[in-house]
């Protein structure tokens, strides 16, 4: 059900030891046979641990908890938010 993009970064992190898991509206929209417009990955892992595991970031809004992650040429956007304590990335297709 998981696009491979939001395969890799999930697989990524597990990998380094940080649970992640697929949040939010894409779930949802998942669930009801919907393409989602972004997915939204929460995880463990602090940002600079992001930053550290990924080759290409960018410190969208750290003070909030979020890290964008580039992967290939595709474009993964981040939120404005996150849950204390852990770190949101969204992997949204955008052109």
């Amino acid at each position: 059900m998981l696009p491979g993009f939001v395969l890799e970064i999930i697989e990524k992190l597990k990998g380094e030891g940080f649970e992640a898991v697929a949040v939010g509206g894409c779930v949802r929209d998942t669930l009801l046979g919907r393409t989602p417009a972004d997915w939204d990955i929460a995880t463990a892992a602090e940002p600079g641990e992001v930053a550290r595991i990924f080759e290409k970031t960018a410190p969208t809004g750290l003070k909030y908890g979020t890290v964008t992650v580039l992967i290939g040429e595709e474009r993964r956007r981040s939120p404005p938010s996150a849950p204390t304590g852990s770190t949101l990335i969204t992997a949204g297709r955008r052109p």
